[in-house]
């Protein structure tokens, strides 16, 4: 597998998880949750850096 590929494929693992971490979560019971704000916040980095590399 290509570096791009793998970089590809951990951005799609990250928004996946993102996915079934807000699935049928209320916008207000997602901010009022910190667990999982901090999961999707951890996510998007993970997503972010990978972009960027």
């Amino acid at each position: 597998m290509s570096k791009d590929n793998a970089h590809l494929c951990a951005i799609l693992k990250a928004a996946k998880a993102i996915r079934r971490f807000v699935e049928a979560v209320e916008k207000e019971q997602f901010i009022a949750n910190e667990e999982k704000h901090e999961a999707v916040t951890a996510s998007l980095r993970s997503s972010g850096r990978r972009a960027g590399a």
